[in-house]
């Protein structure tokens, strides 16, 4: 704080020594020595006062700098799900909409689908469904009996 050389302490040491006395001058000496050394307290307090009101304010700062970082992060990770999510969605229905109109249209439009359904319904027609094949020959023999 303060910067006292030797020779400048000593000078200060022997006009107090001339102007207070030698009875008084150790009584004085312990009174400027606990004077001085509550100032240097005081001054170290309020330093280190200072010091933890700059740290503190760093730190908010930097708190902020962290939050905004966290909300833009936040807010990016956001958009890009979202947009991932209609990429996906739009995908989904350019995939599905074709092959559910495709199989519309093949079931509609095959000639080989009404050619087989056709065929299906004439042969039901034309042939008899007989529920056991051993009552058809035993039908068979019958008739060649009789």
């Amino acid at each position: 704080m303060f910067d006292f050389s030797f020779s400048e302490i000593a000078l200060i040491g022997a006009v107090a020594l001339v102007v207070i006395g030698p009875e008084r001058l150790p009584k004085v000496a312990r009174t400027t020595g606990v004077i001085v050394g509550r100032v240097r307290r005081y001054a170290a307090a309020v330093q280190a006062d200072i010091a933890r009101e700059v740290e503190l304010s760093e730190l908010r700062r930097v708190q902020t700098d962290l939050k905004e970082a966290a909300q833009s992060f936040q807010s990016e990770v956001q958009s890009t799900l979202a947009s991932a999510e209609t990429h996906l969605s739009e995908t989904h229905n350019q995939v599905m909409m074709p092959s559910e109109q495709h199989q519309q249209t093949e079931v509609a439009s095959s000639p080989h689908v009404a050619h087989s359904e056709s065929l299906q319904q004439s042969l039901a027609l034309e042939l008899p469904v007989e529920p056991n094949p051993s009552h058809a020959m035993s039908a068979e023999v019958a008739e060649r009996k009789g």
